[in-house]
């Protein structure tokens, strides 16, 4: 009998083992969900934020618009799109902006209160320039300074599950457009 219990023991322990791996394999498949939803998150955003200052850069070059009226336009139109993917997506998405010089984006995940994010920051922090050619070319350009100090970055926490993650419009980030007006 006593055989009999000591070679149980090794299954029984293998068994014990066999469950610990297997819920410790099911959260991580878990976490790296997590993980690949919060970067095609991100992934989303940074594309869509290119898009939108893109064509609104262009739009505002076709209609001959003066730059402070351009960078209005942008500004607007990112905030809308960011309240509503914020808004869509629940607590998944937190949009702020705050006094942050580093280049170490990750930092900003551990920012104590910053503030939420406006359109009047966007504005406040980027500068727009039509310069027209002679030749009926305008070359608007759109820039992302961080404010006139540079201190300022504008950012999203990506929420999902576990995971936290950043999304920035990095300081000078550039963006151009090209129009050519009859």
């Amino acid at each position: 009998m006593l055989v009999l219990a000591m070679l149980a023991i090794p299954f029984l322990h293998a068994a014990g083992l066999s469950d610990s791996l297997r819920r410790q394999s099911g959260q991580a498949i878990v976490r790296e969900t997590e993980m690949e939803k919060a970067v095609a998150l991100r992934s989303e955003l940074e594309e869509n934020t290119d898009f939108i200052i893109q064509s609104a850069l262009l739009e505002e070059a076709l209609k001959q618009a003066e730059p402070e009226e351009a960078r209005r336009e942008i500004s607007a139109r990112l905030m809308r799109y960011y309240e509503t993917e914020s808004g869509e997506r629940g607590n998944e998405i937190g949009l702020f902006n705050s006094r942050f010089a580093g280049s170490n984006y990750s930092l900003l995940l551990s920012e104590q209160n910053p503030e939420e994010l406006s359109r009047e920051d966007i504005e406040s922090e980027s500068i727009v320039t039509m310069n027209r050619l002679p030749n009926g070319t305008i070359e608007a350009e759109f820039f992302f300074t961080g404010g006139s100090l540079r201190e300022m970055q504008a950012f999203a926490v990506i929420s999902e599950g576990k995971t936290r993650m950043v999304f920035v419009i990095p300081r000078n980030y550039a963006s151009r457009a090209v129009a050519v007006v009859p």
